[in-house]
């Protein structure tokens, strides 16, 4: 793959010629619990792609956005957000420069859950305009390809193994907490965003982070029904990132060549 950054512009020129995707990775800085740096999905954005760049695959990879969509979140000290109108127009104009060089395909490499509703967004208009993209999430897919490394939550065993491996010395877990959740009255919220009444009804509600936790680390068990969410950074082993870094981005590179087998028209807007 070709890493945008280190190349000149007339390399990026011959190599522009090769390729119909382009990767973009996309960050957060925003709070991780009582542990974990603001910086997490940052880093693991450049952990992922350090990896990633060194594919024999043409594509062209950009370097990782450091800040998203995590407003939801900046009651705790340190976060950074751009509004979701921003982080889409920001997408947006990245887009548009990399079809300029003929690119046709985008893929998002999403590393924070805040930025999924923008990004998807950007997609949509994509497509509108008889251009692919797509959006996926690393814990999302590194949970399907192993249960042993499912999410669960944020802030989590997951994330801290990467960080781990990423910054060494930088965490200390022994600051971590597992979350717990706060209830309303006879609402109780097993999972982030979902209120239930009486064991039976869910009701989906969309908070700030505060409102819910203390500690801003989050359980969010509708990502993996069958992991073991008994247990949050107890089993953590950052010398397993590698071979999980591996495995999510060896499925990243087998799906590439079917993902550039798309193609759309493009939609002619009648009034």
């Amino acid at each position: 793959m070709y890493l945008l950054e280190n190349m000149t512009w007339a390399e990026a020129k011959e190599a522009f010629k090769k390729c119909k995707t382009a990767i973009i990775p996309w960050g957060s800085i925003e709070q991780h619990g009582p542990h974990l740096l603001l910086g997490t999905d940052w880093f693991v954005a450049q952990h992922m792609i350090e990896d990633l760049a060194g594919r024999d695959y043409p594509a062209i990879v950009l370097p990782p956005m450091p800040v998203g969509f995590a407003d939801y979140h900046s009651d705790f000290p340190g976060t950074l957000s751009y509004s979701f109108e921003t982080v889409k127009t920001m997408a947006t104009e990245l887009c548009k420069k990399l079809i300029s060089y003929g690119i046709t395909h985008i893929l998002f490499y999403n590393c924070h859950g805040g930025n999924a509703g923008p990004l998807g967004r950007v997609c949509y208009e994509l497509r509108k305009k008889g251009f692919v993209g797509g959006v996926f999430m690393w814990f999302e897919l590194a949970g399907k390809i192993n249960i042993e490394w499912a999410a669960l939550g944020h802030g989590d065993g997951s994330e801290t193994e990467v960080v781990m491996a990423h910054k060494p010395g930088m965490v200390d877990v022994s600051k971590a907490k597992r979350p717990v959740h706060k209830d309303f009255g006879e609402l109780k919220m097993p999972d982030v965003g979902v209120l239930i009444y009486d064991k039976i009804m869910p009701i989906h509600m969309t908070m700030r982070v505060k409102d819910f936790t203390e500690t801003g680390a989050m359980l969010e068990p509708h990502l993996y029904p069958g992991a073991d969410h008994g247990q949050w950074t107890e089993e953590i082993d950052p010398s397993r990132v590698a071979t999980m870094r591996k495995a999510v981005n060896d499925y990243v590179v087998r799906f590439l060549p079917e993902f550039e087998k798309i193609s759309f028209e493009p939609i002619v807007e009648k009034f």
